[in-house]
């Protein structure tokens, strides 16, 4: 399976002074319409990410790997607002990171182990 993982998505939206959220989502929105990769969404916790995030990944859940939002603000991944983001969202589908290095996975088909931000459980292959 390939995965997108585009940065310039984020530097792209810093450019937009007037809606912001919408601009982001148009963004999203084009890489689910022009590809057929599994998008893997990477943000903060600064302005409205995990919102924007959030919504795409409700409406086209099948195309949405995972979201990686870090944490800009010392949040937690229990915070509230990142559960009314993530309302809906499988939870191994999403993870609040303060430290890259250590926090993000090194392979996308491991799940965080629940409560944390370490990654230790493998997510079974697809067969076939």
């Amino acid at each position: 399976m390939e995965y997108s993982l585009d940065f310039n998505l984020y530097i792209l939206s810093l450019d937009c002074k007037l809606d912001t959220k919408m601009h982001k989502t148009n963004h999203l929105r084009y890489f689910v319409f022009n590809s057929l990769r599994s998008l893997v969404l990477v943000g903060d916790s600064g302005e409205r990410d995990p919102e924007i995030y959030g919504n795409v990944t409700r409406m086209y859940p099948k195309r949405v790997r995972r979201i990686f939002i870090r944490a800009v603000k010392g949040e937690k991944d229990n915070d509230e607002r990142f559960i009314k983001a993530f309302k809906d969202i499988p939870r191994e589908k999403w993870l609040i990171f303060t430290d890259p290095v250590r926090d993000l996975p090194k392979d996308l088909d491991v799940i965080p182990t629940s409560g944390t931000s370490k990654s230790t459980t493998k997510k079974p292959k697809p067969k076939g």
